[in-house]
């Protein structure tokens, strides 16, 4: 998986541009198989695009804390609870959000995780 990441990461770079999955692309179809779309139009979005300066969790200090999990203003009950089993393995979590892996140009952000 490490493997798949960095490539996909240095390609992205190179090319400059942020990763799209062709396995699960942002439309309808990734949310919707057999009923009807909602009546709004879904807007997908970068964590860029929802705030200025996306980041994960972070302590008092301004340190990254990867494992610490808290729920946002969408209150997605069912992503959270999916996180903190994943923040329990922290080589589970490695596998999901890369160590290296951050939302700003210093921890080369593209878009993948």
């Amino acid at each position: 998986h490490s493997t798949n990441y960095q490539a996909i990461r240095r390609a992205c770079r190179e090319r400059g541009s942020l990763f799209e999955d062709p396995d699960f692309p942002a439309g309808p179809r990734a949310l919707y198989h057999h009923k009807k779309p909602a009546l709004h139009p879904i807007v997908w979005m970068r964590p860029h695009e929802m705030c200025q300066r996306p980041r994960f969790v972070s302590d008092s200090s301004g340190e990254t804390q990867r494992f610490a999990v808290e729920a946002g203003d969408l209150g997605d009950q069912w992503l959270l609870a999916a996180v903190a089993s994943l923040a329990l393995t922290p080589r589970f979590l490695d596998r999901i959000v890369p160590p290296d892996q951050g939302f700003d140009n210093s921890h080369s952000y593209c878009g993948v995780f």
